[in-house]
């Protein structure tokens, strides 16, 4: 009652064998304890075979990936992080330090370009009228022309700032010299702050 394994050339399990139930067993099968069995089925996809110990070892498969695939796959989680932080707004500190959490999504700034067109093309006077904003946070406010000029401002300014460290992301990645760099490449690091000092709100 023995187990075989059939390993491709990284030591990945392609084939398992029981000799209780199979005749035929091809003779590069390795034999494997029933111990080593159950490691590879009780972590599927995150073990492999050492050739030079014979033994079940962990295995990660970013090991598999060239610098071309790192370079793809690095490239991918930081436009997924600019969106995401794009997403998740700013925090707006007023004069007396109440945080207001702005939405900078683009539905979100243009929601904020309307109501500043509403304002700019007259119906809304910009001298006397407010808006009563509401906040990501679900507070509310009511905003004068100017403070919602300064938050679109500041909506600018951060947007702007996320594209421009995505694009230098990418050229460091681009520079990335081999397997080692890409693995430890730090996607999180060189982003923008998300807050802003208001001179107009309270």
């Amino acid at each position: 009652m023995a187990k075989y394994a059939l390993f491709d050339k990284n030591g990945l399990p392609k084939a398992f064998y029981d000799d209780r139930i199979h005749k035929n067993i091809p003779q590069e099968a390795i034999e494997i304890t029933e111990e080593q069995w159950l490691e590879f089925i009780n972590n599927q996809g995150r073990r492999k075979w050492d050739f030079n110990t014979n033994q079940v070892v962990p295995f990660d498969p970013d090991d598999l990936l060239t610098l071309d695939d790192w370079k793809t796959k690095l490239k991918a989680q930081i436009h997924q992080l600019r969106k995401q932080k794009e997403n998740e707004g700013i925090i707006v500190i007023g004069s007396g330090g109440t945080n207001y959490q702005f939405d900078t999504s683009l539905t979100g700034r243009a929601n904020t370009q309307g109501v500043l067109n509403s304002f700019q093309m007259g119906f809304l006077d910009p001298a006397t009228d407010t808006v009563h904003w509401k906040f990501m946070d679900g507070s509310f406010a009511d905003l004068t022309y100017d403070q919602l000029k300064e938050l679109a401002g500041f909506a600018l300014h951060y947007i702007e700032a996320l594209f421009q460290a995505e694009s230098a992301h990418y050229q460091a990645i681009d520079a990335l010299a081999n397997e080692d760099e890409a693995k430890a490449y730090d996607v999180n690091a060189n982003w923008p702050s998300n807050q802003y000092q208001s001179q107009l709100l309270p």
